[in-house]
């Protein structure tokens, strides 16, 4: 039963959801009736919390659509109680669900945006074509390469990137002797450089900053980098790394790749320099406040952090396009691009806030009670017989490791999630098939136990493999 229209509650998770919250609020409504009590066994980010929230006085788009689909609602305030193991997806469900007053929080989060400006703003500086001052909207890093025919160092985006149409070659081509060769056969450079965080060294792929795209004014341009450019940077190279960037070791598993992950080994290895000084900064800020505001501007800087501060930030090429089009951290993976992206976080954490400060209206003072609890779902402190109606979406196998995908975000939280109920396939957790059906069947066991006699359960899943659906 999808909504028509996801609203504003959809664009302000930090990591993608399969459905809408105004989508499992149909759900909801249909199979429950006012003051009930839903579960979710595997909330993630909190949408069956915040489906139950809304039945309480829903959208006009909300009352259309379930007119539409003939559902016979009663409309009113649902209670929810969340389970979920991820440190992250609790944290995110129980700020969404408890928002503070949304004046408050955009107000606090302005003043952080402009403190933060005002110290380290200057690392965005950039000169238009024109030569005014702007600013960098996002610049595109390359990986370094060696030609294999001059033994001359090339840059990815020399050597594979055309503009106007824009286009990004699988193919080598060497701009200084014209040798052609497969992508696939030519060597990429690594560099050994002094790490500030560990106090170690480290060796790293090779990059250079590549493009440059800015804004003055209203007024938007692209250009090669310039001798300013890389003046800023080494500045930018003198600056202390703040106190609070979490020193922490990757705990890698099914998702590292030899290749495009030589040299991540701690958290800070995702960013570069400039974004990882400017995120911190802001992380600081939020400590002068308290409570849930203090979590509401966490959440505001974790929902636009891993997707789009990192270095998994990428560009693509789209068919008739001029230039090549920024899009964000490809979801489900730890991918890290040829050409990796650096965006200006002030620009858009600044748009973020308003799809926050929108979210936390929608949900503000909502009398419908939502319960989180980090927790398994192989062991629910609920009686038995206590839930009106049951709405969970479980891991689909081995599809996507969300404690893996999760830990950027949780670093800095400082919590992580405990992985060993968590219920997936994983050759790095020695979780296979009939341990994932293990878990699911105790989980599920766990929903039958609480749900009363003539109650209900909706359950979302999805696999491409038999063996998954076989188990499930």
């Amino acid at each position: 039963l999808p909504a028509k229209r996801p609203g504003p509650l959809y664009g302000a998770f930090p990591y993608p959801t399969k459905i809408s919250p105004e989508a499992i609020a149909l759900y909801i409504a249909s199979h429950t009736k006012p003051g009930d009590t839903v579960f979710d066994g595997f909330a993630g980010s909190g949408t069956t919390g915040l489906a139950a929230l809304l039945c309480e006085n829903p959208s006009d788009d909300l009352r259309a659509e379930a007119d539409r689909l003939g559902l016979q609602v009663e409309w009113g305030a649902r209670n929810a109680v969340l389970y979920e193991l991820g440190a992250l997806g609790s944290f995110v469900g129980n700020t969404l669900t408890s928002p503070p007053d949304p004046k408050s929080f955009r107000n606090a989060a302005s003043k952080i945006l402009s403190r933060a400006e005002n110290d380290t703003g200057w690392m965005y500086g950039a000169i238009d074509p024109d030569g005014n001052r702007g600013a960098i909207r996002h610049a595109v890093w390359s990986d370094l390469l060696r030609c294999p025919a001059c033994r001359r160092k090339v840059t990815l985006w020399d050597a594979c990137v055309s503009l106007q149409p824009a286009s990004i070659d699988s193919a080598f081509h060497c701009p200084h002797c014209s040798h052609e060769a497969s992508l696939d056969e030519i060597e990429r450079l690594t560099e050994t450089v002094a790490d500030d965080v560990t106090g170690d060294k480290t060796e790293r792929r090779a990059r250079e900053i590549a493009r440059i795209y800015g804004v003055t004014g209203k007024t938007r341009w692209s250009r090669s980098p310039s001798k300013a450019d890389m003046a800023l940077l080494e500045r930018i190279a003198d600056e202390p790394i703040p106190e609070s960037v979490p020193n922490v070791l990757i705990p890698w598993g099914d998702l590292y790749r030899r290749g495009y992950h030589q040299g991540i080994t701690h958290l800070h290895h995702f960013y570069t320099r400039r974004n990882l000084i400017v995120f911190a900064r802001l992380w600081e800020l939020t400590e002068a406040y308290e409570g849930r505001l203090r979590d509401a501007l966490r959440f505001w800087l974790l929902s636009y952090n891993a997707a789009h501060a990192t270095v998994m930030t990428r560009v693509v090429a789209k068919s008739g396009q001029k230039d090549l089009v920024v899009t964000s951290a490809q979801p489900g993976v730890l991918y890290i691009s040829g050409l990796p992206v650096e965006k200006n976080l002030f620009a858009g954490l600044q748009r973020k806030l308003k799809t926050i400060a929108e979210a936390f209206s929608v949900i503000h003072g909502r009398a419908g009670k939502v319960e989180v609890c980090q927790a398994s779902s192989c062991a629910v402190d609920l009686p038995d017989g206590s839930i009106d109606y049951v709405f969970t979406d479980p891991p689909f196998g081995g599809n996507i490791p969300y404690a893996e995908i999760s830990f950027i975000n949780e670093a800095w939280l400082g919590d992580y999630t405990d992985r060993a109920d968590e219920i997936i396939v994983s050759n790095s957790q020695k979780k296979n098939l009939s341990e994932y059906q293990d878990l699911l069947t105790t989980a599920l066991s766990e929903v039958r136990r609480i749900l009363k006699p003539h109650g209900q359960a909706t359950l979302v899943f999805h696999s491409a493999s038999a063996e998954v659906w076989n188990a499930l």
